[in-house]
């Protein structure tokens, strides 16, 4: 285990089956605070288990992984979800609660996991809205909202509060192109505010390595990561 690491991972491993499409097999690797890495998929991959097995909502068949020092296996019920209301996750295919307004998905875990005022969460939220280029948020059903305002909603969401992992699995699938150096800029605001950061990349997503400056990137060779050399 890496000192002081947000996320680590020792020799992980999760067999593909009904559960994930993709599994992993040995990976290791650590996340400080404000660290990034970048990992690159397989074309056609999705379903992976990294998401799931990093916010402790899967449990390795060997291997640890770890949140802050601890093994998610080791906390109880109430400490896990405390933990995970310190992850903002933006996931490979939208989640909404289809009978809330989009904007009130936005604000559901600041509200149930913290004592912020409501205003103050209302006001965070339309901020990194316009930020990424909406005029306000989303205030229909999900049902009635464009997929790409959806997948910006998506971003909200995760980086809304104070983060200490962000998870963004193909964040820019289904999303405006030309909005993608504006939440690379964002996930580098939030490293600056220690946040640690895990970006999965598909193929034929925009490419935003550049704006993201991630320390390590990685590509995905059968189950296991591979570095990768940057020039």
């Amino acid at each position: 285990m890496t000192e002081g690491a947000v996320l680590t991972l020792e020799s992980v491993t999760v067999t593909a089956g009904a559960a994930y499409e993709y599994g992993l097999a040995e990976v290791s690797f650590s996340l400080a605070a404000g660290e990034c890495i970048l990992i690159r998929l397989e074309s056609g991959m999705h379903n992976w288990a990294l998401g799931d097995l990093a916010q402790g909502l899967a449990a390795p068949e060997a291997g640890r992984v770890l949140f802050e020092g601890r093994d998610w296996l080791s906390l109880s019920p109430d400490e896990a979800a405390a933990a995970r209301a310190r992850i903002g996750r933006v996931y490979e295919r939208s989640l909404w609660i289809s009978n809330l307004d989009v904007d009130e998905n936005i604000r559901l875990g600041s509200r149930h996991h913290t004592n912020r005022p409501e205003e103050e969460i209302e006001a965070e939220a339309i901020r990194l809205a316009r930020m990424f280029g909406l005029e306000d948020l989303p205030r229909a059903r999900p049902a009635r909202v464009r997929s790409r305002d959806l997948r910006t909603a998506d971003w909200i969401r995760a980086l809304l509060g104070e983060r200490a992992l962000l998870l963004l699995e193909r964040p820019m699938r289904e999303a405006y192109a030309e909005r993608g150096a504006l939440l690379a800029t964002a996930a580098r605001a939030a490293r600056e505010k220690g946040a640690a950061v895990i970006w999965l990349q598909g193929p034929g997503d925009p490419d935003i390595l550049k704006t993201l400056e991630p320390d390590r990137v990685y590509a995905v060779a059968g189950e296991r990561l591979s570095p990768v050399e940057r020039m």
